[in-house]
């Protein structure tokens, strides 16, 4: 199996839609955005009304070769290196304890999905369904976006649940008033931040939720686009709505 510098088409046939366990239990949606794959997924606690997991997953091409960027619960950042065939798609980091190999690999309907490290191997599957989009959330993304615009940092502060954080490959992990903080300075240094969603979804138990789509950094004067990139943010439903629990995001090449 050749290791591939852009490996998106491949992986697009091999990944996205969306896909559940037979118990319905544990959910993967994979979505292309922009020159990046996305994926999300939740598993929910055994009565079902809640999720206890989420991970963000993201396929792209930092110093301009394959990577696949897991962030398991929000709560560690790990790199895998990339190879792809038809139908399978092998990444690999002998260097993490668990797992230290993950192999996706499409069998018609089904997603199948084999790990192995420290905790030895184990098999998944996976079978496609209907992806569902969450419209409230999509909105929601919109409202912040236009929010952020109009207020800068205090929008973020204001948004972010009170345990929520943002953390990005690469950078340290902020929470809501660093968040919010970094907004203000990039205004203040001359530069916006702009976004809009393209994909959406709940979890199974429907209390947590994701967006993503695209984001530019643009020059107050004369508004040149800086830079663009993907982001995903999870959010997290709360007696008084919803707000963001975890958001993270990677540049174009």
């Amino acid at each position: 199996m050749e290791s591939s510098e852009h490996p998106l088409p491949d992986a697009v046939s091999i990944l996205v839609g969306a896909w559940a366990s037979e118990d319905g239990r544990a959910v993967e949606r994979w979505t292309a955005v922009g020159e990046h794959l996305v994926g999300i997924g939740f598993t929910s606690a055994k009565d079902g009304k809640t999720t206890a997991w989420f991970e963000v997953m993201l396929l792209h091409h930092p110093d301009g070769h394959a990577v696949f960027t897991a962030i398991p619960g929000g709560e560690a950042i790990v790199d895998f290196e990339v190879a792809v065939e038809p139908d399978e798609l092998r990444l690999t980091n002998p260097e993490h304890d668990d797992p230290t190999a993950i192999v996706y690999r499409r069998e018609g309907d089904r997603l199948a999905i084999a790990l192995d490290g420290a905790a030895g191997p184990r098999r998944f599957e996976l079978r496609g369904r209907e992806p569902m989009s969450a419209p409230t959330l999509e909105d929601l993304d919109v409202a912040f976006a236009a929010d952020s615009a109009a207020r800068g940092g205090a929008a973020w502060v204001e948004r972010f649940d009170a345990e929520g954080f943002a953390w990005s490959r690469g950078s340290d992990r902020r929470d809501a008033e660093t968040s919010g903080a970094g907004i203000d300075a990039m205004r203040a240094g001359g530069h916006d931040l702009q976004w809009s969603p393209t994909a959406s979804g709940l979890a199974p138990a429907g209390d947590l939720g994701f967006t993503t789509g695209r984001y530019r950094v643009v020059a107050q004067a004369g508004n040149e686009v800086v830079s663009t990139g993907t982001f995903v943010t999870i959010w997290r439903k709360r007696a008084d709505g919803w707000h963001i629990a975890f958001d993270s995001g990677v540049p174009d090449r």
